[in-house]
């Protein structure tokens, strides 16, 4: 699980619609938002293939198991107006979700 706090140039609103954009290319859903406020959103479990795999060649009902209490990878975004740009805070939890806030930091320092 992992937290960040970032000072951007761009209103909320402009930070709201970036983020948008690269949720939506990690194929993540927005589970719930506030416009230019929050913004929530899930992608799939955070598992590895191999174990999965290997879990149904040795006892598949402990394969599902395995996959059912896997953590869905999610991401929670803050969005507040400060001096004429944005303070964000943003909470991830899996790889996934830890990757889509790296994007998003860097989409966003870049502006």
């Amino acid at each position: 699980m992992g937290s960040t706090t970032l000072d951007v140039d761009l209103k909320p609103d402009e930070c709201f619609e970036r983020i948008q954009r690269i949720i939506g290319d990690f194929d993540f859903e927005i589970k719930g938002a506030v416009p230019n406020q929050i913004v929530n959103a899930e992608g799939g479990r955070d598992f590895s293939w191999g174990w999965l795999i290997l879990l149904i060649l040795i006892f598949w009902p402990l394969a599902i198991i395995y996959y059912l209490t896997r953590k869905r990878n999610s991401i929670a975004i803050s969005i507040r107006g400060k001096n004429g740009g944005s303070r964000l805070v943003i909470t991830s939890s899996g790889r996934k979700g830890e990757r889509l806030m790296n994007a998003i930091m860097e989409e966003l320092k870049m502006s």
